[in-house]
């Protein structure tokens, strides 16, 4: 004889009754296969939030090393801007050096440098140099020094010499 059904007996503890409970056997599988299927949908819930903590971790991470890149590059940049005035400071006292010295007759490179240079960088001997004044200066041949020489003695100099000084 085969039985369609499973017997659980429950027994009561203070009464000490015990009953019996039929369940048939597509029930007890039913149940199986649902508790099997929750516990698929269960393991791919706690996958899926896993691989989007990890998602995040990761994303956090790159954020991080973003804001650290920019941070650097824009350190970069001041580094570079800096370096950049530095030179153009450096070329342009080149060329008013030179030009004191009579190894060129005018300050090159592109007018808003030489305009600067005359207007926004005079140092207190450079200023004296400008002036109109023919008064001696430390530089052996400076421009005001030519100027008063060449008055003096109505020939113009010719390049870079040093004979009108």
């Amino acid at each position: 004889m085969k039985q369609e059904y499973f017997v659980v007996v429950v027994a009561h503890s203070l009464r000490g009754r015990l009953r019996r409970i039929h369940i048939p056997h597509q029930a007890v599988y039913a149940i199986l296969a649902l508790a099997l299927l929750g516990g698929i949908s269960v393991f791919g819930f706690v996958a899926s939030y896993a691989r989007m903590a990890w998602k995040v971790a990761n994303y956090n991470h790159l954020r991080k090393d973003a804001d650290a890149l920019r941070a650097r590059y824009q350190n970069l940049q001041k580094e570079v801007s800096q370096t950049n005035q530095q030179l153009a400071s450096l070329e342009l006292y080149a060329n008013e050096v030179s030009v004191l010295f009579g190894l060129k007759q005018k300050l090159q490179g592109p007018s808003d440098i030489a305009a600067r240079a005359s207007w926004s960088r005079r140092t207190p001997k450079a200023s004296r140099i400008t002036t109109s004044s023919a008064t001696p200066t430390p530089w052996p041949c400076s421009p005001v020094h030519r100027a008063a020489s060449t008055r003096s003695m109505a020939l113009p100099t010719s390049g870079p010499s040093m004979a009108g000084c």
